[in-house]
């Protein structure tokens, strides 16, 4: 297992991350339609990362006042669409 922090620089928050060597089984129950989605951050760019967050269209966030509805959108901002 290993982790660390990644100093994005655009808050003064830093993204905290580990990563666990281990091999998963999936009982056959459950495989079908699920999707799994991984990340690795061993190839970590921050400046493509702020770019990212920079472009994403905030102002339909701000314009809400439903914390459900903000939840929502802020999920299709960053996890539905990933590449």
């Amino acid at each position: 297992m290993c982790g660390g922090l990644a100093h994005i620089g655009i808050s003064d928050h830093s993204l905290i991350y580990v990563h666990v060597y281990r091999k998963l089984s999936i009982p056959s129950d459950l495989k079908g339609d699920n999707n799994v989605c991984i990340r690795y951050y061993n190839k970590f760019n921050s400046d493509l990362f702020r770019k990212d967050i920079m472009a994403q269209p905030w102002n339909e966030i701000w314009e809400m006042e439903n914390p459900n509805d903000i939840w929502i959108k802020w999920k299709s901002f960053f996890f539905l669409n990933l590449r």
